[in-house]
């Protein structure tokens, strides 16, 4: 297994630091292996992952499938791309268990305030089939402010 020390990252020309997370590659028999990051709290993070933007129908299915066969371990998707159950899917048809995926979703903009926020979150749960997301994003700032970020982030 090779360790890797990351300390410091570059996003959009500016070098930013952070504590140091460890990348572990290990050799998989099957898939190639790709590198992870384990944050401070032990939660590993896969330095790659798919993103589902404009993909629709079967070619989020076959591009889901062919990703996991792959090796990825993160797979992006949003409310707004109305492809969750998609997505869903080629999860379920891949076989892989549920813990070894990182998965994201984004809460739309009309789905921001405080009385469709949790059912939304609800919907994508039952759309990608699963118990949690790894990862939920606010996907767009609340436009002219419109539902203040106050509400949506209690």
């Amino acid at each position: 297994m090779e360790r890797y020390a990351i300390q410091r990252f570059v996003t959009s020309g500016q070098q930013y630091f952070a504590p140091a997370a460890v990348f572990l590659k290990e050799a998989a028999a099957d898939t190639p292996s790709i590198p992870t990051a384990t944050l401070e709290f032990y939660m590993s993070v896969p330095a790659f992952g798919l993103g589902t933007f404009r993909l629709q129908g079967q070619v989020v299915i076959d591009s889901v499938s062919t990703a996991l066969e792959l090796g990825y371990r993160v797979i992006d998707t949003a409310q707004i791309y109305e492809n969750e159950a998609e997505v869903s899917q080629a999860i379920a048809a891949s076989g892989i268990p549920r813990d070894e995926l990182f998965i994201t979703s984004k809460i739309w903009i009309a789905n921001f305030a405080g009385d469709r926020l949790i059912e939304s979150l609800k919907e994508s749960l039952q759309k990608l089939q699963t118990d949690y997301l790894d990862l939920t994003l606010i996907h767009w700032p609340s436009p002219e402010d419109q539902v203040p970020v106050e509400e949506f982030m209690r």
